[in-house]
């Protein structure tokens, strides 16, 4: 794409610098090209490169922004959809782990099972799925509170929780109390900072490893990793967002190199032009001037000479007037 304006350089020059825009990946030899076309002819190679931003690279850059836009927030929706599913297997996505699993398997462990439950049901539930079972049964976050973020607010250990729930390990509570002769322990949840920090790893692994299943080759997280170098952020549930930084050697780190060395010739090839416009004007403005002091010149000789021829006349009729006047006295004599 060379739009309408004459590229400043050889034919293959060009190719290769149009190759680099499109791109979005420029090498020393490609800015050295741009460079050289901007000082042989900064005007020319101006208003192209005006032209090659406009119609090649902004629309490159603005589907690589688009891209990672959607790529950042499909994925955030992702694992939402497997948090509001407190991590069970669902539709359209794969990679994931259900919370109570997590929790037995990273929680803290006692003789007889996971010091996340009481002991009765820790002594009778043996294994990790009858264990995950029993906390999936009301001791967790819902899963519209997981997918929110609301769950943090459940989870502080206050004074009146460790008061008077029941203490299960440190740090892990089930609040409100029940009786110990229930064995659901029914309406109690889990409390305490250490169930917030194994609920917030269990969220930081489903970021790394929740995909859509259907898209497996479009994944949201490769994409991200290719375009920014990450896919980790302060966006939801730890994701990136726009705003985040962009790590070197990603794509849009490449392509904000082509833009910034693209603008900055263009800057200064803009000025290169404008001074060389203003050398011609000045030049212009020098050759008129002394064109009109040499026409100045030729119309003051003109009217010199227009003068002198006036006098002259003058002179010559003063002298034939003089000679008749001569010749009159002369005969007047000659009759005496």
């Amino acid at each position: 794409m060379t739009g309408a304006t004459q590229p400043p350089a050889n034919p293959a020059d060009v190719a290769a610098l149009i190759e680099s825009i499109d791109s979005l990946v420029m090498g020393i030899t490609e800015a050295a090209i741009m460079r050289s076309m901007a000082q042989a002819q900064p005007c020319v190679a101006n208003a192209w490169l005006r032209e090659q931003y406009a119609l090649l690279l902004a629309p490159r850059l603005d589907l690589l922004n688009q891209d990672t836009r959607q790529a950042s927030l499909f994925l955030q929706s992702v694992i939402g959809e497997s948090l509001a599913n407190q991590g069970r297997i669902g539709l359209g996505y794969t990679g994931t782990k259900s919370l109570g699993k997590y929790l037995i398997d990273a929680g803290p462990r006692a003789q007889f099972g996971s010091e996340l439950l009481p002991l009765a049901p820790r002594a009778l539930l043996l294994g990790w799925l009858p264990e995950a079972q029993w906390l999936e049964r009301g001791h967790l976050p819902s899963g519209s509170a997981l997918r929110s973020g609301a769950w943090v607010n459940g989870m502080s250990a206050s004074s009146e929780v460790r008061e008077n729930g029941e203490w299960l390990a440190s740090g892990v509570y089930l609040y409100p109390p029940a009786s110990e002769l229930d064995f659901e322990r029914t309406g109690s949840k889990l409390r305490g900072p250490a169930v917030r920090s194994l609920i917030e790893q269990w969220i930081a692994y489903q970021s790394d490893n929740v995909v859509p299943a259907e898209f497996a080759g479009l994944n949201p997280r490769a994409r991200l990793v290719a375009n920014v170098g990450t896919y980790l952020g302060t966006g939801k549930y730890g994701i990136w967002q726009e705003g985040d930084p962009v790590l070197p050697g990603s794509k849009l780190a490449t392509a904000a190199n082509v833009q910034e060395q693209m603008l900055s010739v263009i800057e200064t090839s803009g000025a290169a032009c404008e001074a060389v416009w203003e050398q011609q004007t000045e030049t212009a403005g020098a050759i008129t001037e002394i064109a009109v002091m040499g026409a100045g010149q030729a119309a003051a000789s003109a009217a010199a000479a227009d003068k002198l021829a006036a006098e002259q006349a003058k002179l010559r009729q003063w002298a034939v007037v003089g000679g008749l006047g001569i010749a009159a006295l002369l005969a007047a004599r000659a009759i005496r």
